[in-house]
């Protein structure tokens, strides 16, 4: 029965943490970019979209200025430079959305705000 026990838990912590993830499309609302992301545990990885096809990463929490946020990080090759989005989270179509990019992960410039489009959301 012990045996038994142990390789139930072995099971349990071997289950992937992204088998009950959220996977969500989402547009920037007048702009050519977007994002096809999964978020599992107050992760975030994926994938950019349009202008900028690049790996993203990032998390789920709090920013002072929006409250509950999910952050995407990610690398322009055209502009050589991190951006980083935040929007608000959960997501929702119409949701608030803004960039901020580093050229030497010292010094933060403000990007643009927009909203943002789900399309493809399931929990």
């Amino acid at each position: 029965m012990r045996r038994l026990a142990i390789v139930a838990a072995m099971l349990t912590l071997a289950t992937p943490v992204w088998a009950k993830a959220q996977h969500a499309s989402v547009t920037f609302d007048g702009l050519c970019g977007g994002a096809d992301l999964t978020i599992a545990h107050g992760i975030v990885a994926g994938k950019m979209t349009g202008c900028n096809p690049n790996v993203a990463t990032g998390t789920v929490g709090s920013v002072k200025t929006f409250g509950p946020a999910l952050t995407v990080n990610t690398y322009s090759n055209d502009a050589q430079q991190w951006v980083i989005y935040v929007l608000q989270y959960p997501l929702v179509t119409g949701g608030r959305m803004c960039t901020f990019s580093t050229l030497d992960g010292q010094e933060i410039l403000n990007g643009i705000c927009t909203s943002y489009t789900v399309h493809n959301a399931a929990q």
